[in-house]
């Protein structure tokens, strides 16, 4: 990745997520990325709950895929999206607002021959014993 930044596509595939998908989308509008290279996908796996309505409230992009199933939400999110480079996020994920930023540098060692990135994933308020070990 050189120093020109590219537009991203953040897919979320939901299934029946109204308990976190929101706090998912409010941390997604405090990124620090510019908005004009940014869209999000949100893709309601044919849910039974309010995700719609979540997702039409916070402004997010909506998709519905009718075939309940992750990878047929994520590549209905995949054929929606515009962006050069694809993130794809759990429903129930917070992330920090320099997320997206220090996810792209792994693009930047050798643009050529990397064709993915991944980060460290932690408990956002660890309960369980295996959340504090894992954390």
């Amino acid at each position: 990745m050189n120093n020109v930044l590219p537009s991203v596509s953040i897919i979320i595939p939901a299934y029946n997520e109204e308990k976190s998908l929101k706090n998912c989308l409010d941390s997604l509008s405090k990124l620090d990325y510019p908005k004009e290279l940014l869209e999000v996908i949100a893709v309601d796996n044919n849910s039974a709950d309010n995700t719609k309505k979540i997702i039409k409230e916070c402004g997010t992009l909506y998709v519905f895929e009718q075939k309940i199933n992750r990878s047929s939400a994520k590549n209905k999110g995949i054929e929606t999206a515009k962006g050069d480079i694809l993130c794809f996020l759990d429903a129930h994920s917070i992330v920090e607002s320099n997320w997206l930023k220090n996810l792209l540098t792994g693009f930047s060692q050798d643009e050529e021959n990397i064709g993915a990135c991944g980060g460290k994933i932690v408990a956002y308020r660890p309960k369980t014993i295996i959340e504090k070990y894992l954390n």
